[in-house]
Formats: C-alpha cells, structure tokens, sequence
C-alpha cells in the first residue's frame, strides 16, 4: 500500500462536489451552455411558430414579449435553480436514509489499484477507470470516473496523513488528465 486516508466528509462536503461539478468543472460549464442554448433554441422556435401561425398581431406580440422576458428571468436564475435542486435532492436522499456518500470511509492506494472502504461500501477499481482528477484549491481532490461521479478526498485530511505533494505527484502518474481549479 503506498497511501492510506481515513476521511470524515459532511453534507457540506457532498454540496460543494455537486455544484462544482454543476457549474465550475469543464463538463458542468459545456452542460450549462448547453442548457442555456437549447432553452433560448425552443423559445425562439416557438415565438417564430406563434408568429407564423398568427401573424404580427398583438397576441403574437404580447406572446414574444412574456416568452423573450420568461426566457431572460430563466437563464438569470438557473444556477439557483439547480443549487436549489441539488439541495432539495440531498434533504430527499437524507430524509430516506439514503446518502449519496459515506460520513466516514478510507481510501487505500496500491501500485494498481485504489480501494474505497466505507459503512455501506467496498470497492475496489483499478486506476483505468479515472477519467480525470481535479484539485480545486487547498480544499478538494475530485478523482472522477465518469462526468458525474467521483471520490472525493478532502486535502486537509490528506495533509494530516501523508505528504500532498506526493500523492498528487502519485496519483496524476495513474491519469492522464489532472486539472487545478481556484475556486
């Protein structure tokens, strides 16, 4: 075993893995644009759709003007409406006993495997799998295996336990691709 973590992660720990993933990481801004693009795309169509089916009359104007003002609020709101979102789904997932994440698990890394040891789970995965890991600031270490999930290794705890530098030294040699974020 090269590293070993135990880790004490809180809801407050799963939140900021969720909105970064949801707004700061590369694949959540392209989600966003995405997002953004295809709204204003079906609001648009059906203000043309309105407009030819009945002509420029004061329904057909009245409907552009409260779908483009109903389009605005949305794209100003739509980060607080998927922070809301992600919250409402997290009470959801509390108040069924069912967290996305353990409170307290472990993190073991071998040469050719990393292994997650928490109440409710055992895995073990072979490095193959990381899509990419990203260090946000002196807070988080995110290992993803795919655009929405990932092992979240909180960096005080990983300074408590071993040297930071070498384990991101260790770890970026298992992924090709290793982005920093400053949040």
């Amino acid at each position: 075993m090269f590293f070993h973590f135990d880790f004490t992660a809180s809801e407050a720990d799963f939140l900021a893995f969720s909105y970064f993933n949801a707004f700061d990481s590369v694949h959540g801004k392209r989600r966003i644009r995405k997002n953004r693009l295809s709204f204003m795309a079906v609001i648009a169509a059906l203000i043309v759709l309105v407009f030819l089916v009945e002509g420029w009359t004061v329904f057909s104007l009245v409907y552009a003007a409260l779908a483009g003002l109903y389009a605005v609020i949305y794209m100003l709101l739509y980060k607080k409406i998927i922070k809301r979102n992600i919250r409402k789904n997290m009470n959801r997932l509390k108040q069924i006993g069912k967290l996305p994440f353990d409170p307290v698990s472990t993190m073991e890394f071998y040469e050719d495997k990393m292994v997650e040891i928490g109440a409710s789970t055992h895995l073990e995965q072979g490095y193959d799998i990381l899509e990419r890991i990203c260090v946000v600031g002196d807070r988080y270490i995110y290992l993803y295996s795919n655009s929405m999930s990932a092992h979240v290794l909180l960096i005080p705890q990983v300074r408590e336990q071993s040297n930071l530098e070498e384990f991101i030294h260790f770890i970026s040699q298992k992924c090709n691709t290793i982005e920093y974020y400053e949040l």
